[in-house]
């Protein structure tokens, strides 16, 4: 089993600060008053990859503040919903920007459900700002499990969704950066703890199994 990952890439124009999202090639509909449902709030948590350097990560973390703020579910205008994150990010260091990544890993209970990789390129140097540019990532909602969907129709309320941040990189107009986690590097490592969610999974399904061969 692998975590599903696309690539959003957005570019914010210097005069409107304009994001287009191109997410699994989504519908592009807003979520409207009537159709959009809010999530119960979920925990802001940083997810520390075991083999990036801790300066490394310091570094990023002085330079920008990334935060998940919401998330909506919603319906396009054909009726087919998906789920809307928004995500808060802050320019908070001493220099302008001209793009960073970073990689938001969801959570339902205690499985892995989805990886989004998360870039914005800037047209025009990004400065420091005091307030957050709202990042949205559209996620059609047949791309999860037919559980998840079920219990995200019966009531999205309900539905406690946990989103880990994982730092990707900073770049500078002058073309230096830190590089902190690539996109192979959080494959490798997500790939490895949904293979050990598997094979921990593996006993209760032998047992489930057992079991309903003794009721034949």
């Amino acid at each position: 089993m692998k975590l599903k990952r696309t690539a959003l890439v957005t570019s914010v124009l210097a005069a409107t600060l304009a994001l287009t999202a191109c997410n699994d090639k989504e519908t592009k509909s807003e979520p409207t008053k009537s159709t959009a449902e809010q999530a119960q709030p979920a925990a802001n948590k940083v997810l520390k990859l075991a083999n990036i350097q801790e300066g490394l990560l310091k570094q990023f973390q002085q330079a920008v503040e990334v935060k998940t703020s919401k998330i909506d579910f919603a319906k396009d205008k054909a009726g087919m919903p998906f789920v809307v994150y928004h995500y808060d990010f802050k320019n908070i260091g001493n220099e302008p920007l001209a793009a960073v990544q970073w990689f938001a890993v969801v959570k339902s209970g205690d499985k892995y459900i989805d990886v989004q990789p998360i870039s914005l390129r800037f047209e025009q140097p990004y400065p420091a700002q005091d307030k957050a540019l709202d990042v949205m990532f559209n996620r059609k909602l047949e791309a999860y499990s037919a559980d998840l969907q079920k219990a995200i129709q019966a009531d999205p309320k309900k539905v406690k969704l946990d989103v880990l941040i994982v730092a990707g990189n900073v770049i500078y107009p002058n073309g230096t950066g830190v590089i902190v986690n690539t996109p192979a590097m959080v494959d490798f490592t997500l790939n490895n703890l949904l293979a050990q969610q598997e094979k921990a999974a593996q006993p209760a399904k032998a047992d489930e199994k057992a079991e309903k061969d003794a009721k034949k």
